[in-house]
């Protein structure tokens, strides 16, 4: 007789919660292990675009009640690109936008055999504590995983900082960019720094944004550009719905925000990684209005009125769009940023992640064996290169961000 499966997953992110709804919607027995404190923690990122592959794959693993819970928690959704003149605040070009006009979607529809899903337009948060709902005896927060083993039985046992353990039949790493997971199972996996780096923050739309700011650049998409370049690329976060009444008190009301990232080569930044990555969100916050200088003041208004407690800096980290070819096994594989790091721009990686969970959910639904799981990374690893060659493109575009071959091999992550 086969033992049933008990799924170990290592981070209570967007891929790692995804899956966890899915075994649970299966009736596989898993259990998640986060190293955060607590839900609240820290900041979860703010607007996100989830697109046909991601949403597809989030329906795959929701029950129907949490799909359509999802699709009413999403904000509203407009499609367009604006372009604004950092120095004077003159718009430069406005462009309205639906699904057949953009290039990307005509392509999507003549690539597959039904009808397009989305876009739609989430709040992180709130999309993770959404699928945090029905999991609360699921989750362990506060476990910090240090490293795992297997033993000849095929079994794992996951050895946690604190000297706790936990065992299991499959190991799932959904631990981030900075996966432990992954330096155990692929130590030579390699990473790149992009040389670009990045001011994330959130201003709430108050009547005073809405007077200074250019008009134009509240409506949809918008990128704010100077010569450096340095890039100011944002979203207004509108919620037609009330999240406490549409999800019957389980999550909280979102005020309406603009999101955004100033972004730019490290040079343009000209101060120490240690530094920008040490900065509380006061600092980072000051940060963003002192490279900002001499900018139209109508556009600095955005800055200047940032909610500074959730402004936070970081570097722009990836793998290579030629995925490496590791050998499959059937007690350990991956999710999202903890395998495939990509370039926030292109808005991929979110989505990746979640077609990941979808497509791992149905291998494990399946049986795990190394041949299942032999062909769920190859599989990711054509989707997840031809988002991290999107995501690269992108940040050519944006961030005036050089080539993969140019980048500088991390020889230490972190």
């Amino acid at each position: 007789m086969t033992t049933p499966p008990h799924i170990l997953i290592i981070g209570a992110g967007l891929a790692g919660l995804s899956l966890a709804q899915g075994l649970k919607r299966s009736g596989i027995s898993f259990r998640v292990y986060e190293r955060d404190p607590s839900p609240e923690f820290r900041a979860q990122g703010y607007r996100i675009r989830i697109n046909h592959y991601g949403a597809t794959a989030l329906k795959k693993t929701l029950t129907e009640d949490m799909w359509q819970l999802f699709q009413k928690t999403c904000a509203d959704t407009h499609l367009g690109m604006t372009g604004i003149n950092a120095v004077d605040g003159t718009v430069t070009r406005s462009v309205a936008g639906t699904p057949r006009s953009d290039p990307s979607m005509m392509r999507l529809q003549m690539s597959i055999d039904e009808p397009i899903v989305g876009p739609f337009t989430a709040d992180r948060k709130t999309l993770r504590n959404m699928l945090l709902l029905g999991l609360e005896n699921d989750v362990e927060f506060g476990k910090k995983f240090s490293r795992f083993e297997t033993n000849e039985m095929g079994q794992v046992t996951v050895i946690f900082e604190d000297g706790s353990q936990a065992q299991g039949s499959f190991l799932v790493g959904a631990d981030g960019v900075r996966s432990a997971v992954r330096r155990q199972h692929i130590p030579r996996m390699k990473l790149v720094d992009t040389t670009c780096r990045c001011i994330y923050g959130k201003t709430p739309i108050t009547p005073e944004l809405t007077k200074s700011f250019p008009a134009e650049g509240l409506r949809w998409i918008t990128a704010v550009k100077d010569s450096r370049p340095l890039t100011l690329f944002l979203e207004p976060v509108r919620f037609s719905s009330n999240l406490e009444e549409v999800s019957a008190g389980r999550l909280p009301i979102v005020q309406d925000y603009v999101y955004w990232v100033l972004g730019a080569n490290q040079s343009v930044f000209d101060i120490s990684d240690d530094e920008l990555l040490g900065m509380s969100g006061r600092e980072a916050s000051a940060l963003s209005l002192r490279l900002t200088q001499g900018w139209d003041e109508g556009v600095r208004s955005l800055l200047l009125n940032q909610s500074q407690e959730q402004t936070s800096a970081i570097r722009l980290l990836s793998t290579s769009p030629i995925m490496q070819v590791w050998e499959a096994t059937p007690t350990v594989t991956f999710l999202g940023d903890a395998i495939h790091p990509m370039p926030p721009a292109g808005g991929s990686g979110a989505n990746t992640a979640l077609r990941d969970a979808a497509n791992l959910l149905e291998a494990i639904k399946d049986g795990v064996t190394k041949s299942r799981i032999e062909e769920y990374e190859r599989t990711m690893r054509e989707y997840g290169g031809e988002a991290i060659a999107g995501s690269w493109s992108g940040g050519k575009s944006l961030l005036n961000m050089p080539s993969y071959e140019e980048c500088e091999t991390l020889v230490v992550e972190f």
